[in-house]
């Protein structure tokens, strides 16, 4: 399931986060150390983070997976020349689909106050933090 996120990185054509939500599952039960490395991944994990504690998904990802739904609609019309009834029901799926990416939530906000390395964490100054803590939404003030 890893490799093809990863390949799904790169080809435009392959999902990836279906792929690391579903291994990043799959390691849950069976791997813990490859569930950590996962979940702590540079690139990936603040997405997977976000997805399994409040079901988020990033706007930037939102905009990616929608393009990638009318990409493949235009390209599946154009090469396949489908009838107008598996058209439609084709649409309609990939209509669903983005309905359904659109409604999650963008991102979770932490709310209160937190201590972090001697800094009050809170407020809306998200540029300074680092790229962990921004995924989460919180700030620091001095």
């Amino acid at each position: 399931m890893v490799a093809l996120g990863f390949v799904g990185a790169f080809l435009p054509v392959m999902p990836t986060t279906i792929f690391l939500i579903l291994a990043a599952w799959c390691f849950s039960r069976s791997s813990p150390r490859f569930e950590k490395w996962l979940l702590e991944h540079p690139v990936f994990g603040p997405t997977l983070v976000q997805w399994r504690k409040y079901g988020a998904v990033p706007k930037r990802v939102k905009w990616i997976a929608c393009a990638g739904m009318v990409f493949g609609y235009g390209a599946f019309f154009y090469f396949a020349r489908p009838t107008p009834i598996i058209g439609g029901v084709v649409a309609v799926f990939f209509i669903a689909c983005a309905a359904y990416v659109v409604t999650r939530p963008s991102r979770r906000r932490v709310v209160g106050l937190v201590t972090l390395f001697g800094l009050t964490v809170f407020g809306k100054q998200m540029a300074r933090l680092p790229v962990p803590l921004r995924y989460v939404g919180v700030s620091y003030r001095t």
